[in-house]
């Protein structure tokens, strides 16, 4: 041990001595690394569950037939399927995309909604910010209308005010009690809508005629759903349960063309569709920062055995001394590291703006038209990998 310190000493001693070249060569890497970082953490964003809610056991619940494989439900079938299934601790479903009207004392605004159904949240794992959200309970024709605001919405429009609860929003005029503000990192469990405000289906549908009308024809996909898988319930076992349901309302329903399937997999903020409409896309960027790492890392090396040429006198006079072979190449592998972990600590600084960017290059305009940007984060996953990348290149 007191020999590898020395070496380290020695090591970092030399670098000082000579830093020019070590700066240009932590800064190369740097740059290849920050990049390969920055395309990995927007890979990783499409798998990302959603923000704010518990990801464990949290699956979608998707209708499929043989053009597609990844459809909405039937809000009918969404009822059975919640009610009927066995592996489930929880089902819920929400209806996006809306906009509203909300007189505000004696403002009106225009609000962006969703209609959920059943314990949506509770499914979920969401928690409130301030009160509580919205119930199996407030989704029952008799119910009083309730209405859960997003923790943004409550900060521009009510300033972050707690006595928000129990405030009364008039939704396309009908009044609706505010009960809940959600947690500041759930903004809604799909990347191309932020809502403003939840409501239930009970109340939803008594002012949107048309919808009403869709939610009682089994023939149109109409919600997306989600499940909480009870205790060792796998979503292949999940699925076959589901497919069980599915048989009896064939025969009880019989759909016009295809015989209802239905898939579970684990539930991520980013669509499966946009993941399939985008993955041709994503294996270019893969392979082309893949290459232009290979590229720098490829520069580095000719540049370290440049200036490996020039230290030959210092390596004959060290094996002299007595240092082995063994011993020299350890040195060597230190110098290498060091570079390798400055390099990846400059890289996660660059990656933290280069992925803030990529989620407003890859923004998407909601149905309503406004600008939506995907967020794509560093986590824990993001940081091991730029760990293991900074080690294999150093």
């Amino acid at each position: 041990m007191d020999t590898l310190i020395h070496d380290v000493r020695f090591t970092v001693r030399s670098m000082v001595r000579r830093p020019l070249f070590r700066v240009v060569a932590v800064l190369i890497l740097a740059l290849g690394l920050g990049a390969t970082i920055s395309v990995f953490t927007y890979l990783n964003g499409f798998n990302r569950t959603f923000p704010g809610a518990d990801p464990e056991g949290l699956v979608q619940i998707f209708g499929a037939n043989e053009s597609n494989q990844f459809m909405d439900v039937s809000y009918l079938d969404y009822l059975d399927y919640a009610e009927s299934s066995r592996s489930f601790e929880g089902v819920g479903a929400v209806q996006a995309y809306y906009a509203a009207s909300v007189r505000l004392e004696e403002l009106t605004v225009v609000a962006f909604l969703n209609a959920v159904a059943g314990d949506y949240f509770r499914v979920l794992g969401v928690r409130p910010a301030v009160g509580r959200l919205l119930t199996a309970e407030d989704d029952r024709p008799d119910a009083e209308p309730a209405a859960v605001i997003s923790h943004e919405w409550w900060q521009s429009q009510f300033a972050g005010d707690p006595s928000v609860i129990g405030t009364i929003l008039y939704l396309n005029y009908r009044p609706h009690t505010v009960v809940g503000v959600a947690s500041p990192e759930f903004v809604g469990s799909a990347s191309d809508s932020r809502p403003h405000v939840w409501i239930p289906v009970a109340s939803f549908r008594d002012r949107y005629v048309s919808w009403d009308q869709m939610a009682r024809n089994r023939d149109i996909p109409l919600v997306r759903v989600y499940g909480r898988l009870s205790d060792g319930v796998s979503s292949s076992r999940a699925t076959d349960d589901l497919m069980r349901v599915a048989g009896g309302l064939d025969e009880a329903y019989p759909p016009p063309e295809f015989p209802r399937q239905v898939r579970v997999q684990s539930a991520t903020w980013i669509d499966p569709r946009a993941r399939m409409a985008e993955s041709s896309t994503n294996r270019i960027i893969l392979f082309a920062a893949g290459g232009f790492l290979i590229l720098v890392c490829a520069n580095v090396a000719n540049l370290l055995l440049s200036v490996f040429s020039t230290r030959k006198k210092e390596v004959a006079l060290q094996a002299a001394l007595g240092a082995s072979r063994a011993r020299l190449g350890r040195r060597v592998l230190i110098e290498n590291l060091i570079m390798a972990a400055l390099a990846g600590g400059l890289a996660l600084l660059i990656a933290v703006p280069a992925s803030s960017r990529l989620g407003s290059y890859f923004s998407r305009p909601s149905v309503w038209g406004e600008t939506v940007s995907r967020e794509f984060v560093l986590d824990l996953r993001v940081v091991g990998f730029a760990v293991g990348i900074s080690l294999l290149t150093g």
